[in-house]
């Protein structure tokens, strides 16, 4: 388990004996990492003094989620950041800041809506087809929501390593307990977007 954010896979969170290459435990590189998402927040980052921001899963028009190590429940969880790229820039390393005083309010709409999004979520704990949100705060200038983190292939990298297509039965699998979860977010009305990215095949749906 990490004691320091220092010489860690931020990955497998392994603790390594120098932090130059890939893990030596699961192969993670965080320099191949950061060059693919350079706007994201550095691996080893700590949030609101509890989690330490691990690689980057996925990044949207509107967020970034990260993997991330609570160092509280010693387990591994998932962050989504509030980062829409076209009207927000990263300041320093870390602090999210408006690029032109004009998209001010539309920054703060889009925040509010995300924070919505992490409240809507929470009541689904439990849910077998939903990632459950345990917590939100603000820091470095915009919001962050904490979820399950589920182990799995998102849809897109499974169609893609069976040769770009999968059979009915297989999608089917897949799509009707994501609509199931759609139909039981959406009825709180929630502005979640679910896709190929952010859909895992097993054990369960990410939002």
């Amino acid at each position: 388990m990490p004691t320091t954010t220092q010489n860690l896979c931020y990955n497998c969170f392994s603790q390594l004996e120098s932090p130059e290459g890939p893990c030596p435990y699961c192969g993670f590189d965080l320099e191949e990492n950061a060059k693919k998402f350079p706007v994201a927040l550095r691996g080893g980052t700590v949030l609101n003094d509890r989690y330490i921001v691990g690689r980057v899963l996925g990044q949207g028009g509107f967020g970034i989620t990260y993997l991330a190590f609570d160092t509280q429940l010693q387990a591994k969880m998932a962050i989504k950041e509030y980062m829409p790229g076209e009207m927000a820039a990263r300041v320093e390393g870390r602090t999210v800041s408006v690029m032109a005083g004009t998209r001010a309010d539309d920054f703060a709409y889009g925040a509010e809506r995300f924070r919505e999004e992490a409240r809507t979520l929470a009541k689904f704990i439990g849910h077998p087809n939903i990632a459950g949100v345990s917590s939100c705060f603000d820091e470095n200038n915009t919001s962050y929501f904490v979820m399950d983190y589920i182990e799995g292939v998102s849809f897109k990298s499974y169609i893609a390593n069976n040769g770009g297509k999968v059979s009915v039965d297989e999608a089917l699998n897949v799509m009707i307990p994501v609509l199931r979860a759609l139909t039981a977010v959406h009825a709180g009305d929630s502005s979640t977007v679910t896709s190929p990215r952010t859909t895992s095949t097993y054990p369960r749906t990410v939002t």
